[in-house]
């Protein structure tokens, strides 16, 4: 792909969060301001502040406020710094009163996505050792395929396990609602997504920013994702809890 493509599709994706996400309203700090300039003066004990670092200081506390005030904005201050290579989430807006709710499409297995294997064959067509979970082996192994981007799905008896070592250009969008609960937990150092609640819907978009036919697929259980230190692009999909979820993470490369 050419930069100035590469160019484009970031700035179509910036012009979607842009219309996606909500503000708060910015409160009226007048008042404090000038009860503040009226008073005593304050002395700034902070070593080595500078007009730079106060101007740093108030983007940086005005993104926070805005993050933590409404959730879409949140998600969309996630995506826009890239906390997860490989992942963007969208969230559906709230409808208005008397709407119907949002449907989504039926959950399918992923046994309807991928082709079974055993560990060696995996190995031998993704081109790589693929993580395991502790030391009991999965009950089942699937490779799913989009359009070249291979990924591996190791099948447990509480938790399905995904991997892979390379999305390109493309990335897994995922939709949820606003009653999910999105968290940003930390997996061996590194940012991760928690969203629990079920009931969203999973798609891999290619490099010209299409989604993938036939990889449309609904999660009705909580999902972990990140990605390692080592480059590799993890999903566990569960029933666990957090904490649970981010143990098992904890143990792979």
């Amino acid at each position: 792909m050419t930069s100035e493509r590469h160019e484009m599709l970031w700035e179509a994706r910036l012009d979607e969060i842009a219309a996606e996400s909500r503000y708060p309203t910015t409160p009226d700090l007048g008042g404090a301001v000038l009860a503040a300039v009226g008073g005593e003066p304050i002395r700034p004990r902070v070593v080595g502040w500078t007009p730079r670092f106060a101007v740093a200081a108030v983007v940086a506390l005005f993104l926070l406020v805005a993050a933590v005030a409404v959730e879409p904005a949140r998600t969309a201050v996630g995506e826009f710094f890239g906390l997860v290579e490989g992942e963007r989430i969208e969230v559906l807006p709230t409808p208005p009163p008397g709407a119907s709710p949002t449907v989504l499409p039926t959950a399918a297995p992923v046994e309807s996505f991928g082709a079974p294997f055993t560990l060696a064959e995996l190995a031998r067509e993704i081109g790589f050792e693929p993580a395991l979970a502790g030391e009991e082996p999965p009950r089942a192994v699937y490779l799913v395929d989009y359009e070249g981007v291979e990924v591996a799905v190791l099948q447990y008896d509480e938790f399905d396990l995904w991997q892979t070592r390379e999305t390109g250009y493309g990335y897994f969008g995922k939709v949820v609602r606003v009653t999910n609960v999105i968290e940003t937990p930390s997996v061996n150092g590194q940012f991760g997504y928690w969203v629990s609640g079920g009931g969203y819907v999973v798609r891999f978009i290619n490099a010209d920013g299409e989604e993938v036919i036939g990889s449309r697929r609904t999660i009705d259980r909580n999902v972990l994702i990140w990605r390692s230190a080592t480059g590799t692009f993890y999903r566990l999909e569960t029933s666990l809890g957090m904490e649970e979820a981010v143990a098992i993470g904890a143990t792979l490369p």
